[in-house]
């Protein structure tokens, strides 16, 4: 355990504080005028879960606990907690959903990924299994290996680097593939209508034309999906991520929702001003 002085506190860093070991979701320097500065930091209790704001003087020290990091498969879920095995020992460990908070939702796209390399290669799934394959099917896409950068199949792991291009190429090769279109779009929020789509694009000149995918992180915003037109061969593909944006989330979104509007009125162009009749 090392002591740093609180204005060296990061996004992902262990905190520990007596007996609670605290992960730092958010944080933020202010310094009000000619009073002193201060650190505001969002915490996320790692054994229970629990989030609490703090006030941090940025003449104080926090211990920083340095955890040995060990790889987990994970095995199954029993109520609210989730089981995960220790890939080198096999030892089994249950972990609760509160303490996961948003990784939960990418155990299953973590487990794709190696089920997709066992039914490949014929053998015990390995995520670097799945990600090979992964990666040429993309490039049968016309994406470029060397061009993304994927580790592992989760959504949340800062090592998986992909451009909004990358993703707009996806898109577009499943569209066109009339065996994946129909089934794959069905899987999409409607806009306006449903999921977390919902309460958005409710005022587009074309209903129900929007499906995407939307993501949401501390300091992210995502929208993915396609414009459908009045023909399936008039139809565009979209991606917007925006990253860094904490604290400026609404405006991100709301700049990304502009953009999905110029694309529905470019399909969905408005009905021409009628010309005044000339005076007699």
């Amino acid at each position: 355990m090392a002591s740093i002085p609180a204005t060296r506190v990061k996004k992902g860093m262990l905190i520990k504080q007596g007996q609670d070991l605290l992960r730092v979701l958010e944080f933020m320097h202010v310094t009000p005028g000619n009073l002193r500065g201060f650190v505001r930091v969002r915490f996320r209790n790692i054994r229970s879960g629990a989030l609490s704001d703090q006030k941090l003087r940025s003449e104080d020290n926090v211990d920083r606990a340095v955890l040995d990091e060990r790889e987990m498969q994970y095995l199954y879920r029993e109520g609210e907690n989730f089981c995960f095995m220790d890939t080198t020992s096999y030892e089994q460990v249950h972990i609760n959903s509160e303490a996961l908070g948003d990784s939960v939702n990418y155990l299953k796209a973590e487990m794709l990924i190696k089920v997709l390399g066992a039914e490949r290669r014929h053998r015990a799934g390995r995520t670097q299994d799945g990600v090979a394959v992964a990666l040429g099917v993309l490039g049968r896409m016309g994406i470029p290996a060397r061009e993304i950068t994927m580790v592992n199949g989760s959504g949340l792991y800062q090592g998986n680097l992909v451009a909004p291009l990358h993703l707009v190429k996806l898109l577009r090769n499943v569209y066109r593939n009339p065996a994946m279109r129909a089934e794959y779009v069905s899987h999409l929020s409607i806009a306006g209508i449903d999921g977390t789509l919902a309460g958005r694009f409710r005022d587009l000149r074309a209903p129900r034309v929007v499906r995407a995918k939307t993501g949401t992180l501390d300091d992210v915003v995502a929208l993915s999906g396609y414009v459908l037109g009045e023909t399936p061969e008039r139809a565009l593909a979209f991606s917007i991520l925006a990253n860094g944006v904490s604290g400026h989330r609404t405006e991100a979104r709301t700049l990304g929702d502009a953009i999905v509007h110029a694309l529905v009125d470019q399909l969905y162009p408005p009905p021409p001003t009628p010309t005044p009749a000339a005076a007699p």
